[in-house]
């Protein structure tokens, strides 16, 4: 598993781009475009995306253990087997 520590994500690194097993510590992902996005078997301890916008993103296998998820619209977001989601 791939961790990734204390990072803040812009939109053009994320547009697009298939997450998998991977490991998120504290990063900060609050107020990015989250486009076309996908993340298998990923867990995210202590993030935050806070008023980060989603669109075309699917989670599968994810959990977010402290993991600030306010004020986001996953409307368009697809999310299967998640834990710590709501």
């Amino acid at each position: 598993m791939k961790i990734i520590r204390e990072k803040s994500f812009s939109a053009e690194e994320l547009k697009g781009q298939d997450f998998s097993d991977h490991k998120f510590q504290n990063c900060r992902f609050a107020g990015s475009i989250l486009k076309f996005t996908s993340f298998m078997n990923c867990h995210f301890h202590d993030c935050d995306f806070g008023n980060a916008l989603i669109d075309g993103v699917y989670f599968e296998k994810c959990s977010f253990p402290g993991t600030r998820l306010s004020w986001i619209d996953f409307e368009k977001a697809q999310i299967k087997k998640c834990h710590n989601v709501i």
